[in-house]
């Protein structure tokens, strides 16, 4: 291969540039001109045909100018096939500095810029896997194969380390589920599924409230309505002369009848006033039968504001439970075997059962 006749790289600042530049040129295949047509044959019938085999046939019949300050200079080769190979990829270009590159049509600065074909650009020296020019590549390649073992066993033992605490982590919450067996973890999840069956309920109340009012609306508009073609039923008989009585009632019967409706009356108008007694200013209905139907509208929205304060309440109930799970967990796993802090969570719970069954 043509980097085994290096020899020596004159100058180690110029290695990576110029390795960099040749990349894989550096493992073409040299023979003397004379064995290039064999050479050239045996690749044709090889399996390996992929092999960069130069042409040293027409290599040493070409004529090479080498730039007196060009990169080629700093390589010392043993061989002459050899010389002239890397004369062919470096003798024309100039070894410069930086800021010198950009003045030559062929040009190179040891940082790795080059010129060439009218262009300016940086070679990737990332991209050199090891080195291969010269005696000290081997102690070079060692050097970099040593620190990147190196690199590689630190990141190893930060690996184990990272491993070796999630194992502990895992074993630590692994335990620390066990305390948590006897609690309901699903508590937020049937908060909101009960939210829903109470809204539903909610709806449902409201229903019947309007058809029980409904309901009521029209029996007593029949019931009226039956007295009252009855008694015009009777009226027309006592003109006709068919009932001596007139159809009409009783004067007894009438006192006891208004009597009734007073005692009801008074009756309504006191539950009103005891309602009213009860509330604020600002609460208080006003007081008379042709109020009724706001007492009933009131006893509904009672119900619902009820419904809804043991929601609200449910719910503080349920985000105070979470918060003390976590904020016990979170200050020591340990203190979960702490029985009497089971005892009041415990209680918690209880608690929201029992506002459940309300």
């Amino acid at each position: 291969m043509a980097c085994e006749y290096v020899s020596e790289l004159k100058d180690e600042a110029w290695r990576d540039a110029i390795e960099a530049f040749l990349g894989v040129h550096r493992y073409a295949i040299l023979v003397s001109p004379q064995a290039f047509d064999v050479a050239n044959q045996v690749m044709d019938r090889s399996g390996h045909r992929y092999v960069e085999l130069v042409n040293t046939k027409r290599l040493a019949e070409r004529k090479i100018k080498c730039e007196e300050d060009s990169v080629y200079h700093y390589l010392q080769i043993q061989n002459e096939t050899a010389a002239k190979y890397f004369q062919f990829w470096l003798g024309a270009i100039h070894a410069v500095e930086l800021d010198e590159v950009a003045k030559y049509d062929n040009a190179m600065s040891k940082e790795g810029k080059l010129g060439r074909n009218m262009a300016v650009t940086y070679i990737n020296t990332k991209k050199i896997k090891s080195y291969c020019l010269g005696g000290a590549a081997i102690e070079l390649n060692r050097k970099r194969a040593a620190k990147k073992l190196d690199q590689l066993e630190k990141r190893e033992k930060e690996i184990l380390s990272s491993r070796h605490t999630m194992q502990n982590q895992d074993v630590f919450l692994q335990s620390s589920l066990d305390y948590f067996k006897d609690y309901n973890l699903e508590a937020n999840r049937e908060c909101e599924h009960l939210n829903a069956e109470l809204e539903a309920e909610k709806v449902r109340y409201r229903e019947l409230l309007e058809a029980e009012e409904q309901k009521h609306l029209e029996e007593e508009q029949q019931l009226n309505r039956s007295a009252a073609e009855q008694a015009i039923t009777e009226y027309d008989r006592y003109l006709a002369g068919e009932d001596k009585k007139g159809g009409i009632m009783q004067l007894s019967e009438k006192e006891q009848m208004e009597k009734r409706v007073s005692s009801f009356a008074a009756n309504i108008n006191g539950q009103q006033q005891a309602y009213n007694n009860r509330k604020q200013e600002e609460e208080r209905l006003p007081i008379g039968l042709e109020y009724e139907k706001s007492y009933h509208q009131r006893r509904g929205k009672i119900w619902i504001d009820d419904l809804q304060n043991l929601q609200q309440k449910l719910k503080e109930q349920t985000m105070h439970f979470q918060k003390r799970i976590c904020s016990e967990y979170l200050r020591d796993g340990k203190g979960c075997k702490k029985r009497h802090r089971t005892d009041q969570q415990r209680a918690s719970q209880a608690e929201i059962r029992d506002m459940l069954s309300v």
